[in-house]
């Protein structure tokens, strides 16, 4: 049977066609678009979750300024007794910055050497009330409490009252003392020193003790276990190293079993110890107590020790122990290719010794420049100092040397002692023969 064409049946025109095609990509587009838009919803949506996860671990562990529980609420475990030695974090090694310019400002004083007389003197102006200290130090608290970095040469032990005060020869300085020097701004306080074992292994612990209880770095002090701990200071995103030594204990050992070390001047030690000082600080300062006792000249173990400490790459020297002014200089190392600061020795800042060339000292002052990752030492100074104390060993007072005069210096009670009458020439001169006059302010040139 021959079938006919259904009649209800028709060909689509091309233009049908297109249209036809035209209407089902355009909804394939629409649909493609529906699921891009959920898969990056969905996308969005496991990155926020991610997200509040990590907030939360962050909150947890402190690093958003959020302190652990166990920070807020304790540990439960038992305080630190008061003669720990534990180092504060304040002075725990830390890598220097690097590539962030910065500058400190420096000062340095020399031995702070509490006599008898001193702390008499200071019993009697406090009228009843304890010691007051803090007067004496009048004449140069200007230069000391806008520096970033003060220093001073701590000479006498402050062991505490129970161990009773004294001066020379074994010295016990009330713990006052120190309260007047930090507020005077020092915060840095060196205890390395031939003195610092006058009040035995316990005088030194409680001395330790009693200058962990201030916001100050403390040189000269360490355990055996964190003797090669470098002390650090971080100003202004400059990392100042230290190290201290001292010559000598006037033949008094520590006890062994004490769990403490005396740094006393070794090679070995000052290799070893410069190196790490060298990973870890910006720049490396040296507190050397050192020299002969009451002599001007430097002598040459000094010469041989400061050579051997810009040889390993020490920048700067700060020497005490003398308790006289001595030369300030630059030493090159035998390779050419280092330079240190050195100042041999700064004097006394205090004391009532007999001899009036003991009663000129001296600031050390330098800025600590970084640029970059180059360290230099600038504008290096001493500035020289006149403690004075009265024909009746008193009246104690601290000035620049330039602020002195004539009047004053026939008052001193040096003038009765075996070193003879002095003037303020006298002075002035002692300071010239010293100290080279390119590191003298413009007042001696």
């Amino acid at each position: 049977m021959n079938h006919q064409p259904n009649s209800s049946k028709r060909q689509i025109t091309r233009a049908e066609y297109e249209a036809m095609m035209a209407k089902r990509k355009a909804q394939q587009q629409k649909a493609k678009r529906r699921r891009l838009i959920v898969s990056v919803s969905l996308t969005v949506l496991i990155i926020t979750l991610v997200a509040l996860v990590v907030l939360a671990c962050l909150k947890l562990t402190g690093v958003l300024g959020y302190k652990n529980p166990d920070d807020v609420f304790g540990s439960g475990s038992e305080p630190s007794p008061t003669n720990s030695l534990a180092i504060p974090d304040s002075t725990k090694p830390t890598t220097p910055a690097t590539k962030q310019d910065g500058k400190i400002s420096f000062i340095a004083a020399g031995d702070n050497l509490v006599h008898s007389a001193v702390f008499e003197d200071a019993e009697k102006r406090a009228q009843g009330n304890g010691f007051n200290f803090i007067d004496m130090y009048d004449g140069i608290a200007d230069l000391i409490k806008d520096k970033d970095i003060a220093y001073v040469n701590q000479e006498t032990p402050m062991a505490g009252a129970s161990y009773g005060y004294s001066g020379y020869p074994a010295f016990n300085t009330p713990q006052a003392c120190g309260d007047a020097l930090v507020s005077l701004g020092f915060n840095t306080v060196n205890i390395a020193t031939n003195h610092m074992l006058d009040k035995g292994t316990n005088g030194l612990k409680d001395s330790i003790a009693y200058w962990q209880t201030k916001n100050i770095t403390l040189l000269g002090a360490y355990t055996q276990s964190d003797y090669d701990t470098i002390r650090t200071q971080t100003v202004n995103g400059i990392t100042v190293a230290w190290l201290s030594y001292t010559y000598g204990t006037n033949g008094i050992s520590i006890d062994s079993s004490s769990g403490l070390i005396v740094p006393y001047i070794d090679e070995a030690d000052i290799v070893r110890q410069t190196a790490l000082a060298k990973q870890v600080g910006d720049v490396v300062i040296a507190s050397m107590h050192w020299g002969e006792d009451s002599a001007i000249p430097i002598t040459n173990a000094q010469k041989t020790i400061a050579q051997l400490l810009c040889d390993n790459g020490v920048d700067v020297i700060i020497g005490t122990h003398s308790h006289t002014l001595q030369p300030v200089e630059w030493i090159t190392s035998g390779d050419g290719t280092h330079k240190t600061l050195c100042y041999y020795s700064l004097g006394n800042m205090i004391s009532t010794m007999y001899e009036y060339y003991c009663m000129v000292g001296g600031l050390a002052s330098f800025d600590i420049i970084k640029q970059g990752d180059e360290v230099h030492i600038e504008n290096p100074a001493l500035i020289p100092t006149m403690c004075h104390y009265s024909m009746d060993r008193d009246g104690l007072q601290i000035y620049k040397l330039e602020d002195y005069n004539n009047d004053l210096a026939a008052q001193h009670g040096s003038q009765i002692q075996h070193t003879g009458p002095f003037t303020y020439d006298t002075l002035l001169k002692l300071v010239k023969d010293a100290v080279n006059k390119s590191f003298l302010p413009a007042f001696y040139q």
